[in-house]
Parts: structure tokens; C-alpha cells; sequence
């Protein structure tokens, strides 16, 4: 497999305009690199607001023919909430749902890098945010005008038999507004398996590739000589070095069990509405076992395989 860096070259705008969705360009676009920061800050005195925007990003992407009949992967790190189209009728949408509301200064937040959830004392935690979710409808209602299809990847689900984003019942209604536009949402905030069919969209929220089960413990769960082989890399994707590393040296080491192989699916969708998810199945290391009633039905060391339809 070859990796091919797509950093260089991009547009940004301060301020998102709804013509950009139509392809057009103007002199508010500067030239930039990836990663690139929306809003530079200083240090002390300034207003949350000065970096609450939505902004506009494009690049354009040329494919050679060699990648004709091809699997490509397009991988965004560290986005916040984007969108791409595939085709004329296909949109892909990722949603943050890391926002919350800060009451004291009337103003929405987003989580901070390290953090697990928002702080005591916040209101709305673990949501969209009013900007985000009308920038969120805006995408949806221009694909049900343009007759597209649309999948939505967020880190909380928004259906399903799981812990789910606060905006969970707005952003479902939001979507009976707009019938056979959004086909499939993917999450993976629990670590669990769950899938499900609601008001003809699927949910799946995808299990984690190696730390499948969190739980906040006090105390560790595996023994010292516990190990697994980590792989370093640099920045062009050329591995380093191999060592054997603790899981309980692992920054959520003793809150989460992992399993002995990495967890894998491939989703596909016909043009019958056929979803397909071609699963894995591993067991868990060392054969630690969450502290849980097993079997059960979601904490599982698999993503299992199944099919199911929907209407398109």
C-alpha cells in the first residue's frame, strides 16, 4: 500500500460562504499547507468567539488512471468538522461532537486536546453546538435539493442502542426532514459493537481497533510483563524502530482492555441499499476480561459481520 501526502497547496477562507458549495472561488481565499491553524490567538485577553467561525478549506484532487478499479482511503487527522463530495451523488460529512456550553461566559467550547469530556460545570456537553448543527442542516438540505446520498461519521452516535450525542434528537429530526438523503452514520465513542436500523438510516457504531472496552477503574489490570509490539513511524510513513511497549504505560492503560489483533470492517453499499459490513474477530490479550456479564451482547473482541437494506 502507498501513502501519498496531500498537505501542500490548499485554500482557506476566514469566513464560509454557500457559494463555495457550488465550486466558486474569490480573493477571501488565501494559499496554505495542511495542518493549518484557522486563527492565530495571543496568549492572554481575547474572546472565545474570535475562533467560533466556520471557515472553508478546498483542494482539488487529481486521480490518475492507475486508480481506476482501486480501494483509495482519504484520511483527514485532526479535522474538526469538514465535508467532501465523491461524486455528484455521494456526500461525506464528519461531525465534532466535542462542543459544550460554557455558562459564565455565555459562549460554546470545545473539549481540550488531552481531556476526557467536558469540564464540571458545563452545560450541553458533548454536542454539536448551535453554529456546527446549522452548518450541519445546511450540507443536508443541499443534498436532498441535489438529490445526493450522504454519510455522516461523528465520534458519538446520533441512533441506536448506545450512549449517544446530546444533540442526538435534533440531529434525527433534522434528518426526517430531508427523506432518503442520509443513508448511513458511523461512530465509535464506546469501543463496543452496536448496528442498527432507525427511520431507514443505519448506525453503526464501530468497535476500536485494539482498545475495545473503556471503563474508569482505580487500578491497573494487567501484569508488568504484559507488552505489546509497537511500531514507530516518521512523517513520510516509513517505520522506524519495533519495541515492546506496557500496556499499562498506555495514556488510558488501566481503563481500557484491548484485544490480541486489530479490529477491521469494510462497509459497502449497493445500489439496491444492500449495506454489508465484513467484520473481524480477535480475543482479548492475555485473556483479560472487561469486568462485565459475559458474553455480552456489545462488548465484544469483534466487529462482527451482517447485512441489512434500506430504502434509497
Amino acid at each position: 500500500m502507498s501513502r501519498i501526502y496531500i498537505n501542500n497547496d490548499w485554500l482557506f477562507a476566514e469566513r464560509f460562504k454557500e457559494e463555495y458549495l457550488s465550486g466558486a472561488i474569490d480573493t477571501d481565499f488565501s494559499e496554505v499547507r495542511i495542518p493549518h491553524t484557522t486563527k492565530e490567538l495571543p496568549f492572554n485577553y481575547f474572546s472565545e468567539q474570535e475562533y467560533q467561525m466556520v471557515s472553508a478549506y478546498r483542494k482539488v484532487i487529481y486521480a490518475p488512471a492507475e486508480w481506476l478499479h482501486k480501494r483509495i482511503l482519504l484520511t483527514f487527522d485532526g479535522a474538526a468538522h469538514w465535508h467532501t463530495d465523491i461524486n455528484d451523488k455521494l456526500r461525506l460529512i464528519g461531525i465534532d461532537t466535542n462542543y459544550y456550553y460554557w455558562e459564565e461566559d455565555d459562549s460554546w467550547k470545545h473539549v481540550q486536546a488531552a481531556k476526557v469530556g467536558p469540564p464540571q460545570g458545563s452545560k450541553f456537553g458533548c454536542t454539536l453546538g448551535p453554529d456546527q448543527l446549522a452548518w450541519f442542516e445546511n450540507l443536508i438540505a443541499d443534498a436532498y435539493k441535489k438529490g445526493m446520498k450522504v454519510i455522516v461519521t461523528s465520534h458519538m452516535a446520533f441512533g441506536g442502542d448506545c450512549w449517544q450525542c446530546g444533540d442526538a434528537p435534533a440531529v434525527r429530526e433534522m434528518f426526517a426532514k430531508y427523506p432518503k438523503t442520509v443513508i448511513l452514520c458511523v461512530s465509535g465513542h464506546l469501543h463496543t459493537d452496536h448496528f442498527s436500523v432507525i427511520d431507514n438510516i443505519a448506525y453503526f457504531d464501530v468497535n476500536a481497533t485494539i482498545n475495545t472496552f473503556w471503563q474508569r477503574m482505580e487500578g491497573f489490570h494487567y501484569e508488568d510483563d504484559h507488552t505489546f509490539e509497537f511500531h514507530d513511524y516518521d512523517a513520510n510513513g516509513k517505520e522506524t524502530s519495533v519495541s515492546q511497549m506496557k500496556l499499562n504505560d498506555l495514556y488510558q492503560g488501566k481503563n481500557t482492555w484491548s484485544v490480541k489483533d486489530p479490529l477491521s470492517a469494510i462497509l459497502t453499499i449497493d445500489d439496491n441499499g444492500v449495506i454489508h459490513i465484513e467484520g473481524t474477530q480477535s480475543e482479548w490479550i492475555y485473556g483479560v476480561i472487561p469486568p462485565i456479564e459475559n458474553p455480552h451482547p456489545f462488548i465484544i473482541p469483534e466487529i462482527r459481520s451482517r447485512t441489512a437494506k434500506i430504502e434509497l
